[in-house]
């Protein structure tokens, strides 16, 4: 019982990053080569985010391929999705 308030602190500062970036995802990094987009999962979705590479490779006439998709530090339901544009 005495953990309920450790818990609750745990899920309000998780909380907190989707308030900071103002949006379910941010993009980390975008060139003419890469796309990195972090996101919250229980806001938005790998499909989502793969339309946001595509759209952002189609802009150098390249198609979006999924490189890595992974959990980036201590952000429990945030995913960073590496993208390559070929």
């Amino acid at each position: 019982m005495k953990y309920i308030p450790f818990f609750c602190l745990i899920l309000f500062s998780l909380s907190a990053c989707v308030a900071k970036w103002g949006a379910a995802h941010k993009i980390k990094f975008a060139d003419e080569n890469k796309f990195v987009v972090q996101y919250d999962r229980a806001l938005t979705s790998s499909v989502r985010t793969a339309r946001l590479a595509d759209e952002h490779c189609a802009k150098y006439s390249k198609t979006a391929v999924p490189v890595e998709a992974k959990m980036p530090g201590l952000l429990f339901g945030i995913i960073q999705e590496t993208f390559d544009c070929e």
